[in-house]
């Protein structure tokens, strides 16, 4: 099982307006018709209000890959122009070890 995880940081005082952004353009509904697609969480900071990350679980890195190759990200993308204090970074993960 593969984790993506998409770290955001916005603007000052921009982290509620970031969370809706993701809300509307409606990526986590898109995400879940994409095969290989397992679940997706949002997460805000507690300590920073405008640090959010995006944690996609996938059956495999090649349907990540699938995803990310498509259209829908390149859109979030450019949705969030001007809205980060960065670029996105994303990074993907080999699950090891779990424990429920």
């Amino acid at each position: 099982m593969i984790r993506s995880l998409l770290f955001l940081h916005a603007q000052p005082g921009r982290g509620s307006e970031l969370l809706r952004i993701l809300e509307g353009i409606g990526v986590l509904a898109v995400a879940s018709q994409q095969p290989g697609f397992l679940g997706v969480e949002v997460a805000a900071s507690l300590d920073d209000k405008d640090d959010v990350v995006v944690v996609g679980f996938w059956a495999s890195a090649e349907h990540y890959e699938r995803w990310r190759a498509g259209p829908v990200p390149a859109q979030l993308v450019q949705q969030l122009e001007g809205l980060l204090t960065t670029g996105p970074v994303n990074r993907v993960y080999r699950i090891v070890e779990a424990v429920s």
